[in-house]
């Protein structure tokens, strides 16, 4: 039954609704929600997955309510991925959960192992257009990452905005009037 499901969702991956058809834009959304709470680990309340998204290992994602993952984003989620609720990620995000080890000398690059570490994205975070995300990344609550940033495998703490290459702790969060 698990394939009619995966079928389902990709295909409707295809699919792409304008947001000015409002009435068509939340039933899609819904069927959307309904089909992920089959093949995700967890899937939360008004989850918006947006269309063309390339993602793989869907059984190891859980995606918290009120989030959404934006047009063309791609997704390899073999360490496992955590997005917790109210996080907003832009368009062509891309979130890698393994990536190949860097052997000794006297052994070939392509023989080298497969390492995978889990990504964790946690509550209230914006995440803007193409920005990567990489192996072990654990991104804390209220952070917000520019557009284009490569956010490497570290542990980022709470309300802070990250910008460039590799992601640098721009400003924090302290009030409303930065």
């Amino acid at each position: 039954m698990k394939f009619v499901y995966y079928a389902m969702f990709y295909i409707s991956n295809y699919l792409c609704i304008p947001y000015r058809a409002t009435l068509l834009d939340r039933i899609y959304r819904r069927m959307r929600e309904e089909i992920t709470r089959k093949i995700f680990a967890f899937v939360g309340n008004d989850v918006v997955i947006r269309p063309k998204l390339k993602i793989s290992y869907l059984n190891k994602v859980s995606i918290g309510s009120r989030s959404s993952i934006g047009d063309r984003s791609m997704i390899v989620a073999s360490g496992g991925l955590l997005i917790g609720d109210d996080v907003m990620m832009g368009p062509e995000v891309m979130i890698f959960t393994q990536n190949h080890e860097i052997p000794p000398l006297g052994k070939k690059i392509i023989d080298g192992e497969i390492v995978t570490k889990k990504v964790v994205i946690e509550d209230d975070v914006w995440i803007g257009a193409r920005v990567i995300i990489l192996p072990g990344a654990v991104i804390g609550k209220g952070t917000v990452i520019a557009a284009g940033t490569v956010v490497p495998g570290k542990v980022y703490p709470d309300n802070v905005v990250l910008g460039g290459n590799p992601a640098k702790i721009i400003k924090y969060r302290n009030s409303l009037n930065n």
